[in-house]
Parts: structure tokens; sequence; C-alpha cells
């Protein structure tokens, strides 16, 4: 158990102790992880685009991304501390990485584009309320959210489309699952 999963535990036992009519402790938990993972990685985003005077980079890469995500899923990892590391670092480099959009930010961005009309929603089945009927509604939303761009000629928002389509692959959930199965040999 991770130190996130340790202090979730013991916040949600505290709550558990004081407010009887709360949730079980394991909801708790649950609910505490995503709270503080998400908080984490905002925290640590802002900062170092605060300190390399990429702020509002930062604020973008973290607005369009989980407003991305939500709607078309992707893979996720299983561990609280690496998805903080891992999200802090993918975020902070593309907050960082400076991209022309004439002809590499369009491309990538109909790159983006095709997958996601073709892959996406995709891993919402365990994380989601919305119902599967509403899923091509979803897929509307996220390729909408990617046409944007062809307006805006972002690079943070070509990099973030790019590296969130990729997360609805079957390589990028390959990844991720050997990742997990050599973690957890360590």
């Amino acid at each position: 158990m991770s130190i996130l999963d340790n202090t979730a535990t013991y916040i949600a036992r505290s709550i558990r102790k004081n407010y009887k009519d709360s949730g079980s402790e394991e909801v708790l938990t649950y609910s505490l992880i995503i709270i503080i993972n998400g908080i984490s990685i905002v925290f640590i985003v802002l900062m170092v685009g605060l300190i390399s005077g990429h702020f509002l980079e930062s604020i973008t890469a973290l607005f369009v991304y989980a407003l991305l995500r939500y709607f078309s899923g992707g893979v996720h990892l299983h561990s609280s501390f690496t998805c903080i590391i891992a999200s802090s670092f993918l975020l902070i480099s593309i907050a960082h990485i400076p991209l022309p959009y004439w002809y590499t930010g369009f491309l990538l961005d109909s790159v983006s584009l095709i997958i996601i009309l073709w892959l996406a929603p995709k891993g919402l089945e365990n994380v989601s309320r919305i119902a599967p009927k509403y899923y091509p509604l979803l897929k509307l939303i996220s390729a909408a959210i990617i046409c944007s761009n062809f307006l805006f000629h972002s690079d943070v928002l070509t990099l973030i489309f790019i590296t969130q389509t990729i997360s609805l692959t079957t390589p990028a959930y390959q990844f991720v699952d050997y990742i997990e199965r050599r973690g957890n040999h360590i």
C-alpha cells in the first residue's frame, strides 16, 4: 500500500469514527484516493508551470486533458502513485514542448480525430455512470473537442489530443498491463 492509500484509509476511518452515517470505509477510501490523486496532479503540474513560466499552458493542459478524457475514456493505471507520477510528467511535458502547428500539429490533430472516431469512448465501463446508449454522443463530443484545434492551432491542445487518443489504443492498454505486471514482481 502506498502512502497515498494509507492516508486515504486513515482519513476514511476518521470520517467513519466521527460520522456514523457516512459511507462505508471502502467507499470513502476509494473516493479519497481519487480526490487526493487529482489534487496532487493539479498541484504538481501548476507548481512546475508557475516556476517555469508555463502556467497558462499548464492550466490548459490540465483542463482540456481532463475534459477530453471524461468524454473519450482511456487506459487507467491501477496504482495511485504511478498515476500521479505518469500524469504529472505527461502534463508537464505537454505544457513545455513547443510544436509547430502547420504541418505537424495539423497532422497530429487529424490522427487524433481518426482515433477518436474509431475507438472512443473506451474504458468507461468501470469508472463512469454514463449509460452505453450515450456512447455515440460521447464520441461526437470528443471529436468536436479535437476539431476545435483546427481553429485554435494550439501546440498544447495538439499534444493533449494525441496523447489522450493514444491512451485509447490496444498498445497503450498492453503497455500499462505490462508495466503493472512487472511492478508486481519488483
